[in-house]
């Protein structure tokens, strides 16, 4: 995905670029593109073990449902997500749901 598609992606859902998002285990809401183009959001941490005392040494953003790693070249940007609102994530990705409809 080029750069200026990225940023009208975040101007389109009022994210804020990953180079802005916090480096530690706070978990947020990001849109993630593919390598095939296909949009989701999902709910990640950025976290980094370089000890390499338990397991090899990691360091970047986690999935927190999947607990896989996520390409950072993927993530287009994101925004504060509320674990406490449970209708935050629902609501997004029904927008996201619409508007792939539409375009179709």
């Amino acid at each position: 995905m080029s750069h200026l598609a990225a940023m009208d992606l975040r101007d389109e859902y009022g994210l804020r670029p990953m180079s802005e998002a916090p480096r530690d285990s706070t978990s947020l809401l990001a849109l993630v593109v593919d390598e095939f183009g296909n949009r989701r959001w999902t709910v990640c941490h950025w976290a980094q073990d370089l000890s390499g005392e338990e397991q090899p040494p990691f360091r970047g953003w986690f999935d927190n449902l999947r607990h896989v790693q996520i390409s950072a070249r993927g993530m287009i940007g994101w925004r504060a997500f509320d674990p406490t609102e449970p209708t935050t994530l629902r609501a997004e990705i029904e927008r996201l749901r619409e508007r792939v409809k539409l375009a179709y």
